[in-house]
């Protein structure tokens, strides 16, 4: 085990109040019995979605916490106590970690806050299952267009149901 001085100990909890702070999101792991192989994995894959995964003391997490405003995670940081610093909106760092969790049974998430919400491990899984955000953006301008296209093909059908009575009138007069 790694002592910190005074000195060191408080910086340290003051660089991860900062970025409990400054990030949109933290998910909170155990990793107790996974091997470091596997942690460098994990980190080059999260890296990729710009997310950070930081190994943090206990004692040092639950002090940032309780500075943060958020003591009730407090209870998220038991055993090997990992953070991975998250964007609000990266869900698809969220999925990484959640798949990492399914593959590895020594990676165990066990919660975690966005925006200053608490998740549980059931709400991030929930989170993981959503499509990416390209998807999503997607489907909501097709659900955005949908009722335009229906209006412009009523309005056709009603002009083309005219300009067939108009011929029929015509072609009957002839």
């Amino acid at each position: 085990m790694v002592k910190f001085g005074k000195t060191t100990r408080e910086l340290l909890i003051k660089e991860i109040t900062k970025e409990f702070k400054t990030e949109g999101g933290v998910i909170f792991s155990n990793f107790r019995n996974l091997n470091v192989e596997k942690i460098s994995q994990l980190r080059r894959t999260l890296k990729s979605s710009s997310t950070r995964f930081k190994v943090v003391k206990n004692s040092m997490a639950k002090r940032a916490l309780d500075k943060v405003g958020l003591k009730q995670l407090s209870e998220f940081t038991t055993e090997m106590c990992a953070v991975s610093l998250i964007a609000p909106d990266n869900i698809d760092a969220i999925r990484q970690l959640v798949n990492f969790s399914k593959e590895n049974e020594a990676f165990k998430i066990s919660g975690g806050f966005i925006e200053g919400q608490v998740l549980s491990l059931e709400k991030i899984k929930e989170l993981a299952s959503l499509p990416a955000k390209p998807e999503l953006l997607s489907i909501a301008l097709m659900r955005m267009k949908s009722p335009v296209y229906g209006f412009v093909n009523t309005l056709s059908g009603v002009m083309r149901g005219l300009v067939n009575v108009i011929e029929q009138l015509k072609l009957k007069k002839e």
